[in-house]
Parts: C-alpha cells; sequence; structure tokens
C-alpha cells in the first residue's frame, strides 16, 4: 500500500505568508517568504534533463493565516508543470534557509537548512507487486527501469516492449530477436540490449523507439549502463568483456576469455 508524500508545516507569528513557485532558471528554483523572515525552498526534479526543450515552471501562492496558526504545504502550492514530453518530475524540496520568525516542520519535526524533503509516495521496496497484463503474456527474460521508475523496458523472447508510465501501459518495439539483457540510463531515454545465440549488441537513444545495431555476432549474456548512458559494457558467453565510451558506437574487448554471465 502506498503511503502519501510528506508535507511541510509553517507555524507562522505573523498574518501573511506567500510560496513563490515561479522564476524557474534550470532544474532548481522557489522560495517562500514570511513577512518578518524568508524560507529559501529549492525544487528538485528526478528524471530532469538538460537537453528538454522547456524548463519546468512554478506558480506563486499567497496564505492568509492568523497568528500561532498552521500552514500544512503540499506539492500543488508549487504549481508544478513541465511542458516537455515526456515531463520532469517534481520530486522533492531542498530547504535551503529557515524563516527569522515562524517554525518550519516535516512531518512534525523541526526542518534544519539544507535538508532535502522527498514529496514522492514511498512505496516498500518489493513488499507489493501487482501483476499487469498490458504487454500480454510470454517468457520475459530482462527488465531495466529509468531512475525515477516511470519509464521501463522489458525483452521476452522475440519482443522488446515499452513503458513510460510506470507499467500500467507497454509498447513493442523491436522484434525477432533472442533477448538475454537490457540496460537503461538514469533517465531512460537510452537504452542498450543483447542478443545472446550469434547476436548483437543493440542501441536506442529515443526510448527504444528506434534501434540500432553494433558489435559482431557473439553470445551475449549481459548488459550495463551509466547513469548517462555513454558507458557500457557488456560480456560474450565463453569471449571477452566489451566496453564501450561512445553510448555503443564503438566496443573494446578486455580481459581474457571466459564464461562471462550476470
Amino acid at each position: 500500500m502506498k503511503t502519501p508524500p510528506k508535507v511541510l508545516h509553517l507555524t507562522v507569528h505573523h498574518s501573511w505568508l506567500t510560496l513563490h513557485g515561479g522564476g524557474v532558471l534550470g532544474r532548481l528554483f522557489s522560495s517562500m517568504k514570511c513577512l518578518t523572515g524568508i524560507i529559501t525552498a529549492s525544487v528538485v526534479f528526478g528524471s530532469a534533463s538538460w537537453c528538454h526543450a522547456a524548463a519546468p515552471a512554478g506558480a506563486d501562492k499567497a496564505f492568509s493565516k492568523r497568528s500561532s496558526s498552521t500552514i500544512t504545504l503540499t506539492p500543488a502550492d508549487w504549481g508544478f508543470s513541465d511542458s516537455d514530453t515526456p515531463p520532469d518530475i517534481f520530486s522533492a524540496v531542498k530547504i535551503a534557509t529557515l524563516p527569522s520568525t515562524g517554525i518550519l516542520k516535516v512531518d512534525g519535526v523541526n526542518a534544519t537548512a539544507g535538508q532535502i524533503v522527498s514529496i514522492l509516495p514511498s512505496v516498500p521496496a518489493g513488499e507489493t507487486w501487482n501483476t499487469l497484463a498490458a504487454a500480454g503474456s510470454g517468457i520475459w527474460r530482462c527488465i531495466t527501469c529509468s531512475a525515477d521508475g516511470t519509464k521501463l523496458a522489458a525483452a521476452r523472447q522475440g519482443d522488446i516492449y515499452v513503458s513510460n508510465d510506470s507499467g500500467a501501459s507497454w509498447t513493442p518495439r523491436s522484434t525477432f530477436e533472442y533477448w538475454t539483457s537490457i540496460a537503461s540510463s538514469a533517465d531512460g531515454s537510452k537504452l542498450a540490449a543483447v542478443a545472446g545465440i550469434n547476436g548483437l549488441i543493440y542501441i536506442s537513444s529515443d526510448y527504444g523507439v528506434t534501434w540500432t545495431y553494433h558489435e559482431w555476432y557473439r553470445n551475449w549474456q549481459a548488459i550495463t549502463s551509466s547513469a548517462d548512458g555513454s558507458k557500457l559494457a557488456a560480456v560474450d558467453l565463453g569471449g571477452k568483456i566489451y566496453t564501450s565510451t561512445d553510448s555503443g558506437e564503438n566496443w573494446t574487448p578486455r580481459e581474457s576469455n571466459r564464461n562471462w554471465k550476470s
């Protein structure tokens, strides 16, 4: 069962509080102002990418409360929006400075300067599972996902399926290979997959929409990727470890022949 995201509680000693969510600069923005003190908060996005066409945006919001009353701030109070496809994720708030008047609390505990407060619902890792039938049944062999868990790619014998909504729906992409392993960059835009039994290495830089093949026919068993997708490593069963530092365009054999697996 999902638990609700954390909220910020501010007890004010003056009548006005203004929450500023505008003035976006890159990926960190926003401030909250009290009448005689300032709370500066930075909004953190879980899947932001500098190559996106538009920066995320926020909206100001003003509150009127009596002295010594409490205001509960939720993610909606920042007015977050993003026009990119896929959109960035509003995942956390960083409290840069505290107010000189009033008390800022996170879940009932006094906040500290520099504290990062996650606003994403938490799910006990691996404790609950949902059966998803959107991609149909099959002998699934491998799966990978972006850092925020919204973009997934799974492979079964003959097909790779991708999802951009945390697995709620799936779209078939590359086909006709005996897939053995798949890896993803942190933002999910770059995917790398290998096919065993005289297969190739396949690379995608557009969330799995299109693929190009690389290297030579080998018995590929596993592949892994760095967070930005530029550095890759793959293993050939009975052969060598192969590495790439240019997102899979070129590969260099390493180590000696062994029965590599992962």
